[in-house]
């Protein structure tokens, strides 16, 4: 289920990226073949990619793929592994959740005040909040991954114990 979601995260983040460079494309050749520019588009290039960046840190956490300094850990004992890949989580965790809450209050003030972007008009709560729900994805997914090891740890010693 959430394999299916993350695909679908992951195919709309490609669209987004797909939408600002093509947005990237008319806009120079409108500026140098018909003296025309986009207003605004380079806003939304940026608030684009910045969905990507937040939402996509979803995807990264779920597949496990985010830049790490491994080569130790991969030669450490099977137990430190297990210690230190919970360790990652919890505090991959601890930040998400401290980073969803200050970013929710962010947004929560964009909206109150009712802010908005310079050229494109758009309410700044907006590209704010793709910063929140990519903490929120990340947290979800980081307690999901946490639960599943911590039952596969479970699993293991009980059937070590049995036998």
């Amino acid at each position: 289920m959430v394999d299916k979601l993350v695909n679908r995260v992951e195919t709309l983040l490609a669209l987004i990226l797909i939408g600002a460079v093509l947005l990237n494309c008319v806009n120079i050749a409108g500026r140098y073949f018909f003296n025309y520019s986009i207003t605004g588009a380079d806003e939304l290039q940026i608030f684009g990619m910045i969905a990507i960046s937040f939402i996509g840190l979803f995807v990264v956490s779920w597949r496990q793929r985010h830049l790490r300094m491994d080569v130790l850990v991969r030669n450490a004992p099977p137990w430190l592994q297990v210690m230190l890949e919970v360790a990652e989580r919890v505090l991959t965790l601890a930040v998400a959740l401290l980073l969803l809450f200050v970013s929710f209050e962010y947004v929560a003030r964009m909206f109150q005040l009712g802010i908005t972007s310079e050229n494109v008009g758009l309410p700044m709560w907006i590209p704010h909040a793709a910063i929140t729900i990519g903490f929120v994805l990340t947290a979800v997914v980081t307690v999901v991954q946490i639960v599943a090891r911590c039952r596969a740890v479970f699993a293991a010693g009980k059937k070590a114990g049995e036998v």
